[in-house]
């Protein structure tokens, strides 16, 4: 083990850039995801998602830099999609 980061938090998911940096999805009431610089073991940005929360799922495209976080207010999806 080379040892541990504070996240400030409890990390859901994570998604490395293969280039030095770690993104994860926080499981805190407003959501958020934390940035770790994976060299020096340190968080050095948070994004808040304001009253989104529980977010569960992370994904990155790398090609376009998008940072995809999937976060719900409810556990089920609704029967059937709002009708325009």
């Amino acid at each position: 083990m080379l040892g541990t980061i504070d996240l400030g938090g409890i990390p859901e998911q994570a998604v490395g850039d293969g280039k030095g940096t770690l993104y994860v999805v926080m499981q805190d009431a407003q959501g958020s995801v934390a940035v770790v610089d994976v060299k020096t073991m340190k968080v050095t940005a948070r994004y808040p998602f304001g009253d989104k929360g529980r977010c569960n799922g992370l994904a990155l495209d790398n090609k376009n830099h998008v940072l995809f976080a999937a976060c719900a207010s409810s556990g089920n999806p609704p029967a059937q999609p709002p009708q325009p």
